[in-house]
């Protein structure tokens, strides 16, 4: 009976296809056909992908913090908490821009365990109500965090995903938002801000206990030539019974190719596949933070104030945070079969018939009209909104970025793309009331419309379909090919013995 391919000890292997292992040792030559592995389990990575996403959620209770602390610090000014609010964006959209250099000088894992304390230190900050200063020291610290986190978590749960599930996993980051504004609307409730900073300060202690036992990405040990180390990851991914060998030759294919054509910032413009990619993914973060996602949630309590509910508005905001989780939950599920267009597509229209409501109905009540007999409007559609936002312009662009792009161009794209969405969203939090003292809240939400009509017909227009097709398959059709590659493994040589001694005994759980 053969020996099977993660059990061999060869000095050199070539992964010719699926179940075929050329081996050679000793000037001795042998062509093993072992039969297909059993599938690989999804368990592990789950688990992995929720502890590596759980600071997604921290970051929603600090995403909450400003809508539902604004009613209860009223000797700041309106313009100075626009500030302290958007500082949160701005802070990410600088995190963003060296995360990925963090990411790859000391891994993901690790990185994403340092975000832990300065998060903790940020609510420390922010139980100082009393002075501006600090609560914006707070707000940014929070935000650099959050914007290394954006990055990071993405690049580890691609990297630990197998295909199957890339789509559900993907989508795991929007999930853990959505469950933090939750979380952020209810500890509210306590209405008063030391105490909803008190609430949320277990959450990164939380997320630094869950990321500190899950295993490093086999791509970043594989990329420092780590070989035994990202076997022994993948393996406890992908369950004792799978057979790793040809998934391990496959990332060392792609880390090879990616280190032979090493591209900067400037390669993206040069490269019509890079260049389209890059349209992609900008007009994506276009579409889903111009259309006023980020007002929304950042004044939550202010637009419900505003329409006149007869429901408080932060029993509004809760029942809005919980049909959110749900409908991101939802579109989990339909990732990785609906497919990412069609999803794009549902979500953006329904949105701009949403907004367009908002912004008639502010309208109408700004004219003077009575509206007593249709206050729920506004709170059902800021519903339906966040239940379509969360569907598909949520979770589906950070999805789509991470497929659209070689693995030679996929760190400065998504570094651009990243900071884009997060400069995007500090200028729609700062200058929303601004906006609405120039034009009203329905000029605001007639502006919001608009743009989120534009960004239905860029989907319709532009995005590809990315479902079930691999890397090359997305990528010539980016470059207009009518014929697709084949997705068979690349060959790939392994690493020489003397590197697997060196290695042997070290576990992929670095910390």
């Amino acid at each position: 009976m053969p020996v099977p391919p993660s059990q061999m000890n060869p000095a050199v292997r070539l992964v010719q296809g699926n179940g075929k292992v050329l081996h050679e040792e000793n000037s001795r030559t042998v062509l093993t056909v072992w039969g297909p592995s059993k599938e690989a389990r999804t368990v592990n990575q789950f688990l992995a992908a929720f502890a590596a996403t759980f600071g997604a959620l921290c970051g929603g209770t600090f995403f909450a913090w400003s809508g539902t602390v604004e009613p209860l610090i009223k000797e700041i000014s309106t313009e100075t908490f626009s500030w302290i609010a958007a500082c949160l964006p701005l802070g990410a959209f600088a995190g963003s821009m060296f995360a990925g250099a963090v990411a790859n000088a000391f891994g993901r894992q690790r990185t994403l365990a340092s975000l832990a304390p300065p998060m903790l230190l940020a609510w420390l900050l922010l139980l100082c109500v009393d002075s501006p200063l600090l609560l914006v020291l707070g707000r940014l610290l929070a935000g650099v965090a959050f914007g290394i986190l954006s990055v990071v978590a993405g690049m580890y749960v691609s990297e630990i995903a197998s295909p199957s599930v890339r789509g559900t996993l993907g989508a795991f980051f929007q999930l853990q938002i959505t469950v933090g504004l939750l979380v952020g609307g209810l500890t509210g409730k306590l209405a008063d801000p030391a105490h909803i900073a008190y609430a949320a300060m277990p959450l990164p202690v939380v997320f630094f206990g869950l990321i500190w036992f899950m295993p490093e990405s086999p791509v970043f040990l594989l990329s420092r030539g780590q070989s035994e180390r990202a076997r022994a990851s993948l393996q406890w991914l992908r369950g004792d019974q799978y057979d790793v060998a040809q998934e391990v030759a496959s990332i060392r294919h792609s880390i090879m190719e990616s280190q032979q054509s090493k591209a900067s910032a400037k390669d993206l413009f040069t490269s019509r596949v890079a260049t389209k990619g890059l349209v992609v993914a900008l007009g994506l973060m276009g579409a889903q933070q111009l259309s006023g996602v980020n007002a929304v949630i950042f004044y939550t309590s202010k637009i419900f104030e505003k329409a006149g509910s007869t429901m408080s508005a932060s029993d509004c905001s809760i029942v809005v945070f919980v049909v959110q989780v749900l409908a991101t939950f939802l579109s989990m599920l339909l990732a990785d079969r609906a497919g990412r267009r069609v999803l794009l597509l549902l979500s953006s229209s329904v949105l701009t018939v949403c907004l367009a409501m908002l912004a008639v109905y502010y309208h109408i009540q700004g004219s003077g009209h009575d509206m007593n007999g249709v206050t729920w409007l506004p709170l059902a559609t800021v519903a339906v909104f966040f239940v379509m936002f969360s569907l598909g312009l949520g979770p589906l662009p950070w999805c789509v970025v991470s497929e659209v792009f070689s693995p030679s161009t996929k760190g400065p794209a998504s570094s651009i793309a990243c900071g884009a969405n997060w400069l995007m969203a500090f200028t729609v939090t700062k200058f929303f009331p601004n906006l609405e003292a120039l034009v009203q809240m329905s000029g605001a939400f007639f502006i919001f419309t608009a743009i989120a009509a534009l960004g239905t017909a860029f989907i319709f227009l532009v995005v590809p379909e990315t479902k079930g097709k691999t890397l090359e398959q997305i990528l010539a059709e980016l470059a207009g090919d009518k014929i697709y590659p084949s997705s068979s493994t690349p060959e790939a040589v392994d690493e020489e013995e003397e590197e697997r001694e060196a290695c042997k005994g070290k576990s992929p759980f670095p910390l």
